[in-house]
């Protein structure tokens, strides 16, 4: 009797303890713990988020923030430019000093001319025309470069450059020509380039192939051989000016004298306006047909101011 009633108290003891040993059952979830946020994801499964889609020549390529594929990153917004013209009505003043011959005219025509850069100092553009008539005669002028080179990256924003191209222009009236074809011509120089603001300058050299000196009405220099010069320019927001001179060596055409040529042009725009001064200068000997082959030293002038339409 006494041995089944510790087997039964033995039995009871065991089966209170594994009852304490199962773990707890799950609370019923209330209106609070429904709303709250799910618990975060273990840190290999954000590792294993999917990568964002590659970049495509699909983008918008002028968008503020350009992520072309490497294959067409050319087609992004870069490599702007910095360019400005005016159009307009010109009024054009021209004095020779020729010997005997020392006469100024006046003359008025419809012009226009424009400047362009690449923004990373690779092109430079620039071309002008003029047409009308005065006191000189019939007065017209076409006029038209090109350079295209490298800019050494020393910053994004300046550093050397050296550019190869082509000069072609000419101009004038019955009192004073000139022409002038230059190929190839070869540009030296520093340049500073961001947003609407360069400033360059350096050294200019090229072959002149052909080309014409008239100054007076009787006047005559052919121009053959070669040319070495400087130049400086700039553009700041709204104002561009630019100067250069250039010395032509021409040992074949009549006394072997040089002659030189210096030009020179400031413009401001505002709005939608925009006025431009601009001038040249020539000193050299010229043949003075009229006085039996005579040669004289001369110097001419040639200045005018546009008044205008302008862009950028």
């Amino acid at each position: 009797m006494v041995a089944s009633l510790a087997v039964g108290f033995a039995l009871l003891v065991s089966n209170t303890a594994r009852a304490d040993e199962l773990p707890p059952l799950p609370a019923a979830p209330t209106a609070q713990s429904a709303n709250a946020p799910p618990p975060p994801a273990p840190a290999h499964a954000q590792a294993q988020a999917p990568a964002p889609p590659a970049a495509s020549c699909t983008v918008d390529p002028c968008a503020s923030t350009c992520v072309c594929a490497a294959r067409c990153c050319g087609k992004c917004c870069d490599k702007p430019k910095v360019n400005l013209s005016v159009t307009g009505i010109r009024f054009a003043v021209t004095h020779v000093n020729a010997g005997p011959v020392n006469d100024t005219t006046i003359g008025v025509g419809f012009a226009g001319a424009a400047e362009t850069y690449a923004l990373d100092g690779t092109t430079h553009g620039s071309g002008y025309f003029m047409l009308g008539g005065g006191q000189g005669g019939f007065e017209g002028a076409l006029a038209s470069s090109v350079d295209v080179g490298y800019r050494v990256p020393v910053s994004e924003a300046h550093g050397p450059f050296g550019r190869i191209g082509i000069d072609g222009r000419l101009q004038g009236n019955d009192l004073l020509y000139f022409s002038m074809l230059e190929l190839p011509r070869l540009s030296l120089g520093w340049q500073y380039l961001k947003g609407k603001t360069v400033l360059e300058g350096g050294a200019r050299g090229g072959a002149i192939l052909t080309g014409l000196y008239d100054p007076g009405e009787a006047g005559r220099r052919k121009l053959s051989g070669f040319e070495w010069g400087g130049f400086v320019s700039g553009q700041i927001d709204f104002l561009r000016a630019d100067l250069s001179f250039m010395r032509i060596e021409t040992p074949k055409t009549l006394n072997g004298t040089p002659v030189d040529v210096a030009r020179g042009q400031i413009c401001g725009v505002g709005g939608k306006l925009g006025v431009c001064l601009d001038g040249m200068f020539f000193r050299g000997d010229a043949e003075m047909r009229a006085e039996a082959s005579a040669i004289r030293s001369t110097t001419s002038q040639y200045v005018g101011l546009t008044i205008g339409f302008t862009g950028f």
